[in-house]
């Protein structure tokens, strides 16, 4: 092994990440603005009546109530549980607000989500106990600024990965420390889909080849990892072994998101595909308008289904000419769709575009996509000065929503 190589491993060794993750974080913030809420159950919830749980207090957590429960089951479990509809320009006021507190103490911080993110402190604390002393300041202004209702749990570790898993160890208001050589102790107390990373498909994948834990994980050599996953039989070869060799990316670095999404719960089941696809074009011109704004085309397009009984299909589609038009994005969210037999009524319907990039503006080849773009442009420009329901296919009228947003993890919160 080169000098590079080791110096390289050597430091990567020594940092010291911190992840900090709100506690029921929507849920804590409405009851740090109602104090009649405080000290009980309550959950927050989407506009539609037949929306899911979005966020339950520590208190309803308790009884089993939970972020995706449905709210029959909820008022079954408490039949007199407080539903607050979610404000999401409040959580995201207090999100800048908790960043603001972080990016005192360093400018290496990565804003992973609404409510965490990851602190490089390498530059600002010598060891452990340092970092637990910042950890408890930055805890403390939290509950000075915000509120004491407001409270988070804190992970600390050589790396982003097992920083993460050790922030939900300890919940809430905890904090963790994992040493240097301790990684891989500490991963092995854990079930293979409680580290982020390893989701339900990918467990189901490792399970049906006799992996039911990282101890097994750590049995599987690397090269029948990547004939099984490709490139992300590397992940899952580190992962098992506690290694994360990704930095914390700085949040004035991220200019553009992962993924632009929209969703809707419909106000009823469906198996009338028709409709589905109605819904999706409907997501497809709302994102393409999204991404000319940005600057940006899509190189993949996924859908996903919502069934009644809380089952789910998704699915995605490679865009060989990465594409901001609505009409393209449509077709190949068609496309995705397929031959879909309806086994069982659609509650749900989700678009997503990902694999974003830059758009360097090059023009088609093609007169009749030019069009298309000058048309979709002239639309949008409509939308914007006069109602974005002003001009819209013929086909999506009388669909009368607002899709729910998402824009994976790279939103700007500080602008």
């Amino acid at each position: 092994m080169g000098a590079r190589r080791i110096f390289f491993l050597i430091q990567m060794n020594d940092r010291i990440i911190a992840h900090i993750d709100m506690n029921s974080y929507f849920a804590s913030v409405e009851q740090q603005a109602r104090p009649a809420l405080r000290g009980r159950p309550m959950a927050v919830v989407g506009p539609s009546k037949r929306s899911i749980i979005i966020a339950a207090s520590i208190e309803a957590k308790k009884l089993g109530i939970k972020t995706g429960t449905q709210i029959k089951d909820a008022l079954a479990i408490c039949p007199r549980l407080p539903l607050i509809k979610a404000d999401c320009q409040k959580y995201e006021a207090l999100s800048r607000e908790f960043i603001e507190i972080f990016i005192s103490k360093t400018p290496q911080v990565e804003i992973f989500s609404i409510d965490e993110a990851f602190l490089d402190l390498s530059d600002c604390v010598s060891n452990s106990e340092e970092a637990k002393i910042l950890v408890g300041e930055i805890k403390q202004e939290i509950s000075q600024r915000l509120g004491k209702y407001i409270k988070c749990s804190c992970g600390i570790a050589t790396n982003k990965f097992i920083a993460k898993l050790a922030s939900e160890a300890k919940k809430p208001d905890g904090l963790t420390i994992v040493e240097t050589g301790e990684e891989i102790q500490f991963l092995d107390q854990f079930e293979l889909d409680e580290a982020c990373g390893i989701g339900n498909r990918i467990k189901e994948r490792l399970n049906r080849m006799g992996v039911e834990s990282f101890k097994d994980l750590r049995r599987v050599n690397q090269t029948t990892l990547t004939l099984i996953f490709n490139s992300y039989g590397l992940k899952l070869f580190n992962i098992a072994r506690g290694i994360d060799r990704e930095p914390v990316k700085p949040y004035y670095l991220v200019t553009k998101p992962k993924s632009i999404s929209r969703s809707k719960t419909l106000s009823f089941n469906t198996f009338d595909k028709n409709l589905i696809d109605k819904v999706a074009l409907f997501f497809c011109q709302d994102i393409a308008c999204e991404l000319k704004n940005k600057g940006l085309v899509c190189g993949q397009i996924g859908i996903y289904l919502r069934f009644q009984d809380f089952s789910g299909f998704a699915k995605t589609q490679r865009i060989k000419a990465p594409t901001d038009l609505a009409t393209n994005l449509h077709f190949f969210a068609k496309k995705t769709l397929g031959n879909l037999v309806l086994k069982n009524s659609v509650r749900k319907i989700g678009v997503w575009c990902s694999s974003l990039k830059e758009n360097n503006g090059q023009l088609s080849l093609c007169p009749k996509f030019e069009t298309k773009r000058k048309i979709e442009i002239i639309s949008e420009q409509i939308n914007s000065k006069y109602g974005k329901k002003t001009t819209c296919f013929a086909s999506t009228v009388g669909l009368n929503f607002s899709p729910s947003p998402s824009y994976g993890f790279k939103k700007d919160l500080l602008s």
